[in-house]
């Protein structure tokens, strides 16, 4: 059975564990512990990847070139986040530095497949690039990362920031009107779906640490009304984005197209416009 894989770096260190999602359990700058855990089930701890799939599938069914595939639901009434997070995982490489975990897809997935994850360190950032790939025939995919961070830390009280977003309207049910609308003011209130632009999302720790996160994909997802958890999850595609191509474009992977999405974490000292990078 696999065990826990540290990979560090100057001011950081990450605690992998391939058995439990491939997720990361431990992420510490300068000592100090970024991810939370709100409990032990696989959806509520760490940062995972998600994939074929990221956030709720509409009335968990999957519809693909006119065929319908029923999901079974994995978290309360949904099926959640994809196939893989509560998996185990297969080391392809370590290094001190860096690691690269893979899983297939399985079921209830209709086609064959695979997600492979790497987890890189540098001094200054951690990069993740997450692919999702076909054995056989084409298949839709979104793909995202999901970390749980805790809003207090010796660094301050978290805080959000999603420059020039916009806010990807929804109903109760969580089904999007493919409606782009402003973000409120109000923060404490989100369970939802931003199309940024910008590709980037900024979180900070009081005016201590900032966390700038900068994807390859304009899509991130929001929760934060909890008071001890905050969940920025950049994703390739909003919420039943295998669906429907109500605000962008359904990806189909196939053997020479995977889907590939990149995240750069990168932190930094003190307010933005000052500063200081973390370094030996």
């Amino acid at each position: 059975m696999n065990q826990s894989i540290t990979l560090s770096t100057g001011q950081q260190v990450l605690v992998l564990e391939p058995t439990l999602g491939g997720r990361a359990v431990s992420w510490k700058v300068d000592g100090v512990e970024l991810l939370a855990s709100k409990s032990d089930h696989p959806v509520e701890h760490g940062m995972y990847p998600m994939g074929p799939w990221a956030g709720r599938i509409n009335a968990n069914s999957l519809k693909f070139q006119h065929s319908e595939y029923e999901l079974p639901p994995t978290y309360e009434q949904w099926a959640l986040h994809g196939t893989t997070y509560f998996k185990q995982w297969q080391v392809v490489e370590k290094a001190e530095e860096a690691c690269i975990l893979s899983c297939e897809l399985g079921d209830p997935w209709p086609w064959p497949g695979s997600i492979e994850v790497s987890w890189h360190l540098l001094d200054d950032q951690l990069i993740t690039t997450v692919q999702v790939r076909s054995e056989s025939v084409g298949f839709p995919a979104v793909t995202g990362l999901h970390p749980w961070f805790a809003t207090k830390n010796q660094f301050g009280r978290a805080r959000w920031e999603l420059p020039e977003c916009r806010l990807a309207e929804r109903d109760d049910s969580f089904e999007l009107s493919g409606r782009l609308i402003d973000k409120p003011e109000s923060s404490g209130m989100f369970d939802d779906a931003f199309y940024v632009p910008s590709q980037t999302a900024v979180i900070h720790w009081g005016d201590a640490l900032v966390l700038e996160v900068h994807q390859s994909h304009e899509w991130f997802v929001v929760y934060d009304k909890e008071s001890d958890f905050i969940c920025v999850e950049p994703q390739t595609a909003p919420p039943n984005g295998v669906n429907d191509a109500l605000i962008g474009s359904v990806w189909v992977v196939t053997p020479e197209r995977p889907l590939i999405q990149e995240v750069t974490w990168r932190i930094f000292r003190g307010l933005p416009g000052n500063r200081d990078e973390l370094s030996d």
